[in-house]
C-alpha cells in the first residue's frame, strides 16, 4: 500500500492511481457534501439555539430587574407614608402641648396686624415664647 504525502495509508487513493470521476471519487464527494452539510445544519441548530437562550437571558433579566426596582419604589412609598403620617400628628401633638395653648391663648381670636417693625416683633415673640415654656419644648421636640 502506498502512503499519501501526509504519511497516511489510504485505501481509496486519488494519487496513487484512481482516475478522476471514478466511483470512490463520486462517492467520497457525496460524503464530504454530506459531512458538510450537518456542519452547517449544526451551526443553524446552535445560533438559533443561542439565539433563543440569549433572549430568555433578556427576559429573565428584564423581569427581575422590574420585579427589584418594585420592591425598592414599594419601599419608598412606605417610608413616604410613614413620615407623612408622622407629620399629620404633629398639630395635634402641639395642640395638646400646655405651652402652646398658653402662647396663643395670649393672641386671642381677633388679633389685629401688629404695627411694630420686624426686628422688635422678634424680639417680643422670643420673650413670651421663653416665659411660656414654647421654646424649650420645642428644642426638646425637635
Amino acid at each position: 500500500m502506498s502512503k499519501n504525502p501526509f504519511g497516511i495509508h489510504l485505501k481509496r487513493r486519488f494519487w496513487a492511481g484512481e482516475p478522476p470521476g471514478s466511483q470512490s471519487d463520486i462517492s467520497s464527494k457525496w460524503v464530504y457534501a454530506l459531512a458538510g452539510m450537518l456542519i452547517l445544519l449544526w451551526c443553524a441548530a446552535a445560533w438559533i439555539w443561542a439565539g433563543n437562550y440569549t433572549n430568555n437571558l433578556k427576559v429573565s433579566s428584564y423581569r427581575e430587574g422590574s420585579a427589584q426596582a418594585h420592591l425598592q419604589l414599594d419601599g419608598v412609598a412606605a417610608e413616604i407614608d410613614s413620615s407623612l403620617k408622622t407629620l399629620r400628628s404633629v398639630p395635634y401633638i402641639l395642640s395638646s402641648e400646655v405651652a402652646v395653648k398658653t402662647q396663643l391663648n395670649q393672641l386671642g381670636s381677633k388679633t389685629a396686624p401688629s404695627s411694630l417693625n420686624y426686628e422688635e416683633r422678634k424680639r417680643l415673640w422670643t420673650q413670651d415664647s421663653v416665659r411660656s415654656g414654647l421654646q424649650n419644648f420645642l428644642v426638646i421636640a425637635a
